[in-house]
């Protein structure tokens, strides 16, 4: 009875951690790879974005205050600069941007300019290991993280309640078009103006600059140049988050990253269906407030010889 007992407890011991790894993959495909929820899509469109060009010389990465405000086809007419924007959204966070850039380089070896536009309180967030996972392009990738990340990111598979429901409820149909105009198709909500409130330097996560760190070695190793610029913003919020968005800029200038200094206010005609989001009829006119920063800051060569 003995040796029964701990053969069970033996078996079990090894049994559990392996089946949860292999759930946690399981979900992680199924996940990651499906074509059946708007972030799946998203990503997909932005993969195949990457296989149909040959050449690139700048790319814009980040969240869908990027995917919302920046028309690519029309910075290269305003610049000369062969562009592509792979923005993701908020959930990938910094590590998602990372994968993408390290995706867009091994794609493109002579890429030039890498702008990071994500939305101004990306920095309060937790870390997206999640999004690290999903946009992870083999092991090695996962063997760049500490042993804690890593159980991190695989535990995090198992956090996609609400992605299973969803996922689940749409099976056997034939999967809903969620893009548009080269990003997520906006819903029709209203955004509520009355309760805007600022962002504060006691609610910035240090170990977000994580990623952002790693995005400047990478860049730095492979000369690239590498610009952060803030994502549209309701004007008003960003008018009251002033002393949060220099702690903001500091912080990511000290990994070696210029910040370029103008902002992209969001007046309360222009804003779609979130704060940090442009209505995609007005992509170009934002489009070019982006080419002119840059320009007008000489942050990126090619950019800088429009005037």
């Amino acid at each position: 009875m003995l040796k029964l007992r701990l053969f069970v407890f033996r078996t079990l011991i090894f049994a559990v951690p392996q089946l949860a790894l292999v759930t946690g993959l399981a979900a992680y495909f199924a996940l990651s790879w499906g074509n059946r929820l708007p972030y799946q899509q998203l990503y997909r469109h932005q993969l195949d974005k990457l296989a149909e060009h040959h050449d690139c010389d700048t790319i814009f990465l980040g969240d869908s205050s990027l995917g919302n405000s920046l028309d690519a086809e029309y910075f290269f007419e305003l610049t000369g600069s062969r562009t592509l924007n792979l923005a993701l959204n908020g959930s990938y966070g910094y590590a998602g941007t990372y994968n993408m850039l390290k995706r867009a380089h091994a794609r493109f070896p002579n890429l030039k300019n890498v702008i990071i536009v994500q939305t101004i309180d990306m920095p309060t967030r937790d870390v997206s290991y999640r999004g690290y996972l999903y946009t992870a392009r083999n092991l090695a990738d996962i063997g760049e993280l500490a042993l804690a990340e890593q159980l991190a990111a695989i535990s995090s598979a198992y956090n996609c309640a609400d992605d299973t429901r969803h996922l689940l409820a749409t099976l056997g149909g034939k999967p809903k078009n969620y893009l548009e105009n080269d990003y997520i198709r906006q819903n029709n909500e209203k955004v509520r103006l009355d309760s805007v409130v600022r962002f504060r330097p006691e609610e910035i996560r240090e170990e977000q600059f994580e990623f952002v760190n790693k995005i400047s070695d990478f860049s730095r190793q492979h000369g690239l140049n590498v610009v952060y610029v803030h994502g549209p913003c309701y004007a008003p919020l960003l008018q009251k988050s002033q002393t949060y968005l220099e702690t903001v800029n500091a912080h990511i200038e000290s990994l070696g990253i210029p910040v370029a200094e103008g902002l992209l206010p969001i007046p309360a005609e222009d804003l779609g269906n979130a704060l940090d989001h442009v209505a995609m009829d007005l992509k170009r006119k934002y489009t070019l407030q982006y080419a002119d920063i840059l320009a007008d800051q000489q942050l990126i060569p090619a950019v800088a010889g429009r005037h």
